[in-house]
């Protein structure tokens, strides 16, 4: 009520000013007034003239009778016009300009306000979004809730492949390529849920074991908010809370808090969470999630915020032929040198075998593949990572 009452308020201070300009008359400042101007200015000078004594007294008070009738006359002559003013086309004006700063307030606020909405001190609007971080279901919940997606079609050879694949699982539930494989084909058909069970059984494996990797995590988090129906559950916030505290630079995990935020009605955080990974380096993955939605998180949490133009890799594409071959090399070359100085993840492993098979160094290439097998041993996740990058760049088939 407080609201609609200060807009009516508004509404009425900014009419009334406008009708002021309407019906003032002009003649109600002399200095406005060309012709009263002039003999106010003669009646000032003859006064100055009185006391040089440049003028006889008689004269002068002939002159100032003279200049006051004038005066008198050109105040009635200027009443007389303001009086003779159109009164009906004023009256119309006056009334329009109402109606018009009434009408489009009300329905600029209609389009683009939230009438609806209860006055809410921050505080409250704090303690909602906690009251709704707090009320969300459990994992397996959110998907009991989740619409189910119709399985993709088989083939009736792929699906018994399938089945065996799930027996085999079954019967080992400790094989780690086993759960890695169900997990991966279970996705692919869109079948999510049984996709989180395998891959959340993998990482649990791993971490006990002290192999789990980055990319194991990040797998069972958007699986997880896949099953999820997109949510995020407060078993995967307690699983990104635990790696951002353990490493407050690691992308994913402050990908999914954003999200969470974002969903909570907690804008604010979710921005904060978000802008570094925009140009975190390593980060671009979640940098191009995030970028589909910054700017209206942004807005939302009342931030002036424009997104900066995407890295130099998009960049490549406004750059003649020659310049591109010039700049890819450079960048190959960078990545090169910091794998061989700091190390990295498969994907970059995998992303400079590449590379230099698209730049024809197919030399280069194998000798990148053969120390990338050295450098991850037995680890058949991020050996499959790297090998992809050796079949693009056509060492392997």
């Amino acid at each position: 009520m407080m609201f609609w009452i200060t807009l009516l308020l508004l509404i009425g201070l900014t009419a009334s000013a406008l009708i002021h300009a309407f019906v003032r008359t002009r003649g109600a400042d002399p200095k406005e007034n060309k012709d009263l101007s002039i003999y106010l200015n003669q009646l000032a000078e003859l006064d100055r003239d009185l006391e040089r004594g440049v003028v006889d007294p008689a004269d002068a008070e002939r002159s100032r009778v003279e200049i006051s009738r004038r005066i008198l006359a050109a105040d009635e002559s200027e009443s007389r016009r303001a009086a003779d003013a159109p009164r009906t086309l004023t009256n119309w004006a006056i009334a329009s300009t109402i109606l018009a700063v009434a009408a489009s307030s009300l329905g600029l606020y209609a389009w683009q306000g939230s009438g609806g909405l209860p006055d809410l001190p921050r505080e409250m609007r704090l303690a909602q979004s906690e009251d709704l971080r707090r009320a969300r279901l459990p994992q397996q919940q959110m998907e009991d809730a989740a619409a189910e997606r119709p399985p993709l079609p088989l083939s009736e050879e792929d699906a018994d492949l399938m089945e065996q694949l799930r027996a085999a699982v079954a019967s080992r539930p400790d094989d780690l390529r086993g759960l890695e494989l169900l997990a991966f084909y279970e996705a692919r058909l869109g079948n999510f849920i049984p996709a989180r069970v395998a891959q959340e059984r993998l990482v649990d494996l791993k971490s006990a074991a002290g192999t789990v990797q980055s990319e194991d995590r990040e797998r069972l988090w958007q699986l997880m908010q896949q099953a999820a129906g997109g949510r995020v559950s407060p078993e995967l916030e307690a699983r990104a809370r635990a790696q951002f505290e353990a490493d407050p630079r690691d992308p994913a995990a402050r990908y999914y808090l954003g999200l969470l935020y974002a969903q909570t009605d907690r804008s604010d955080l979710a921005f904060q969470l978000w802008r570094p990974l925009v140009d975190q380096d390593g980060a671009r993955v979640y940098a191009d999630l995030v970028r589909q939605g910054i700017e209206r998180i942004a807005f939302e949490a009342g931030v002036d915020y424009t997104l900066p133009p995407q890295s130099q890799t998009d960049a490549l594409e406004d750059l003649p032929p020659g310049e591109q071959m010039e700049a890819i090399t450079a960048m190959v070359n960078s990545l090169a040198d910091r794998l061989a100085t700091e190390g990295g993840p498969p994907e970059d492993w995998a992303r400079l075998i590449a590379s230099y098979g698209v730049l024809g160094q197919t030399e280069t290439a194998s000798a990148v593949w053969t120390e990338a097998q050295q450098v991850f041993g037995e680890d058949e996740a991020a050996l499959s990572l790297v090998r992809d990058g050796a079949i693009r760049a056509g060492l392997l088939e």
